[in-house]
């Protein structure tokens, strides 16, 4: 039946955000935001074009919001359920997407990603710091904020308000209150390298071009 697969995915993504709001900012809630973020990556792997296009319906971008809202302030399992999310988003080319799914979505998303960088807050050693782990610790940020950095340094990139993705890791590094923040944008700029070796490449490759 045409649209009936749009109708369920908008129904799915009215669901999440009725169900998940409640756990923004909220501790004691961090299992709720995990799921609901596990959840929003299968309906955004399910029709990611609904979900990000240009006429994204209300309620996907309600979703995504609140994908958003609860990576930003809940802990580091909320960030990894919802990495994926974004690289859905980012599967959809900038031109065909919705206006507030492009920069200021992966500036925030890049926020989110210097807290959730850092080392604990009093860290000196991994056997001193109950309830961490070194391997899943360092597994996250290569891998799982690694992609994720790397979608933000593309939609971000130079030009955005602020020098995006490298002005905001300069920013960053220069306001660091603690060691663990200066790590962290160490950590940024370290991760957008490969991007940022791409950036040159084409910037390079079009310039011969025009010279031709």
């Amino acid at each position: 039946v045409p649209g009936e697969d749009d109708r369920a995915v908008v129904g799915m993504c009215q669901a999440l955000v009725a169900s998940g709001s409640a756990a923004v900012g909220d501790e004691a809630r961090e299992d709720l935001a995990r799921n609901t973020c596990k959840v929003a990556v299968a309906v955004v792997e399910r029709d990611a074009t609904l979900a990000a296009s240009a006429s994204a319906p209300e309620a996907c971008l309600a979703l995504t919001s609140l994908v958003l809202s609860l990576a930003e302030t809940h802990e580091r399992s909320v960030m990894e359920a919802s990495a994926d999310y974004f690289l859905m988003i980012n599967t959809v080319p900038a031109s065909a997407r919705h206006p507030a799914l492009r920069a200021p979505l992966f500036q925030r998303a890049l926020a989110a990603c210097a807290r959730h960088a850092a080392f604990p807050a009093g860290f000196v050693s991994w056997r001193e710091t109950p309830g961490e782990d070194r391997d899943a610790f360092h597994r996250f940020r290569e891998q799982t904020l690694c992609d994720v950095l790397d979608n933000c340094f593309g939609m971000c990139g130079l030009d955005e308000p602020g020098g995006g993705y490298l002005g905001f890791v300069a920013a960053q590094l220069e306001g660091a209150a603690s060691w663990q923040q200066a790590e962290s944008a160490l950590f940024m700029a370290r991760a957008a390298a490969s991007a940022a070796k791409r950036l040159v490449v084409r910037t390079r490759a079009s310039v011969a071009r025009e010279r031709e």
